[in-house]
């Protein structure tokens, strides 16, 4: 189970629910990134479960060039500094009584 926090622009109001950073999922770990195409963010998985091996736990990492973004499938992606909105680029807020939780 992970949780996912409301980050918003004060400034030209986009809004997203990320994890932020690092995050671990039941079968995944992801980390945040920003898309500079479509200047979204997403939490991508960059380790996942490997269904095929006896337990189903062992990791499979994802190769670098293989991460893209799930909106619109660029690869022109890159590590979330926490901060910036991927939009404006003025600094986001982070609520954090604003919860999502996934797994």
């Amino acid at each position: 189970m992970g949780e996912r926090l409301r980050f918003t622009c004060p400034s030209c109001g986009y809004e997203v629910y990320v994890a932020g950073g690092e995050s671990a999922l039941m079968t995944a770990k992801t980390r945040t990134y920003q898309c500079n195409d479509c200047q979204t963010l997403a939490d991508l998985s960059t380790e996942v479960a490997d269904p095929g091996s006896e337990n189903g736990a062992r990791p499979d990492f994802i190769s670098a060039g293989d991460i893209k973004c799930f909106r619109c499938g660029s690869r022109n992606i890159q590590l979330w500094d926490g901060k910036t909105c991927p939009k404006c680029g003025s600094i986001m807020t982070k609520n954090e009584k604003d919860v999502l939780m996934v797994d």
